[in-house]
């Protein structure tokens, strides 16, 4: 509505539906639940002479869906899959369909399901959107700790029975903690370097 001085806004359900007492052209609402409102609009002229116009229309507010992750948060192995689920909250015959971002370490790549299967190669935040066919949508979030895998070497020795050497591990990804087995003829079962003493 465009030409008058002020203007009324009114619904046939205030409890639900109430514009307050805005008097411009553009105006929002409070919306308490979803249906369909009659809106009246009315338009006042205070220029010369008072003149007035008035409409009607028909609002339709839509409910929002209710999206929440089901394990929102998830430590795994690097290359270790996890299975990330959203759960909506029905609402009567509307479905909800899903977009998941970002589609990196995702498979299927794209879904519109509940359900991915999530492989990043590291730390990463995922969010699945959930839509209902009337364009009302609501996201929720899941967080991926990845652990690196350790990545190391050891070296090999060949010594006489009766003498000592060391074996060393050494890492390219580091680990927490190392255990040597079987412990026989090993000064220790733990730690990056031990020595061994082979005997008859």
């Amino acid at each position: 509505a465009i030409g008058a001085s002020t203007y009324t806004w009114t619904s046939n359900d205030q409890s639900n539906l109430d514009f307050g007492n805005d008097t411009t052209w553009s105006v929002a609402a409070s919306v308490a639940n979803v249906g369909t409102y009659s809106v009246a609009i009315y338009g006042e002229s205070h220029s010369g002479n008072f003149c007035q116009g008035w409409d009607t229309i028909s609002v339709t507010i839509n409910p929002t869906p209710t999206v929440t992750a089901v394990n929102p948060t998830s430590t795994v192995c690097n290359g270790t899959p996890v299975v990330l689920t959203a759960s909506a909250v029905p609402n009567g015959t509307l479905t909800v369909s899903y977009n998941w971002s970002p589609s990196t370490g995702l498979n299927p790549a794209a879904t519109t399901d509940n359900t991915a299967t999530a492989t990043p190669s590291g730390t990463t935040v995922y969010s699945a959107t959930g839509s209902y066919t009337t364009g009302c949508s609501a996201s929720t979030s899941f967080t991926v700790n990845v652990i690196p895998v350790p990545s190391f070497t050891t070296n090999s020795t060949a010594i006489c029975i009766g003498n000592s050497d060391s074996l060393k591990v050494t890492s390219t990804i580091a680990a927490q903690s190392y255990n040597w087995s079987p412990g026989t003829n090993l000064s220790a079962t733990t730690g990056t370097a031990v020595a061994v003493t082979p005997v008859a």
